[in-house]
């Protein structure tokens, strides 16, 4: 049997009546709705990895006779391993400017003694990138050049640099 009220008109119960007010102001909300659109993505990187097997190479050049002529040149080497899933591993390998850089590849060292006096040298990397076998190690050559025009004029003191190398993946 429902609930009557004089005059022949049913109560609703009380759940009733706030379920209709919560659907009335949804409604409502709804016709001021507005809808965005969101980017997903995501970056699966290589499946392989290249990593230095020594983390550090030294390149020296010692005592410098200034009335050398011609450039200077010490070359050194390092290896680096890929591995990961596939049996080959694109690589790339980077040297960024070092710590006294004027600008994109002006290489400089600075003098360990005489502050705002630098020297400045040029890199080079042997190769640059290519493929490599899964867990067989490659070598990379790393060539620092002095022109004589850099060292000729130098002040006295030591001068040194750190350039940090990059093998990508």
């Amino acid at each position: 049997m429902e609930p009557q009220l004089a005059g022949g008109t049913v109560a609703l119960p009380r759940r009733w009546l706030l379920a209709g007010a919560i659907l009335l102001a949804g409604l409502a909300g709804a016709a001021h709705a507005d809808t965005a659109q969101m980017a997903v993505s995501a970056v699966v990187p290589s499946k392989n990895n290249c990593k230095f097997d020594l983390n550090s190479l030294a390149l020296g050049f010692g005592t410098i006779n200034q009335l050398n002529s011609g450039a200077l040149q010490q070359s050194g080497t390092i290896t680096f391993t890929c591995k990961g899933s596939s049996a080959l591993a694109a690589f790339a390998v980077t040297a960024n400017d070092g710590l006294n850089a004027t600008g994109p590849g002006l290489r400089r060292m600075a003098n360990l003694t005489t502050p705002g006096t630098f020297m400045p040298y040029s890199l080079s990397l042997s190769p640059t990138g290519g493929t490599a076998a899964k867990n067989v190690p490659q070598t990379l050559t790393v060539t620092v050049t002095l022109a004589q025009s850099g060292f000729e004029n130098a002040a006295v003191g030591s001068y040194q640099d750190t350039v940090v190398l990059t093998v990508d993946p």
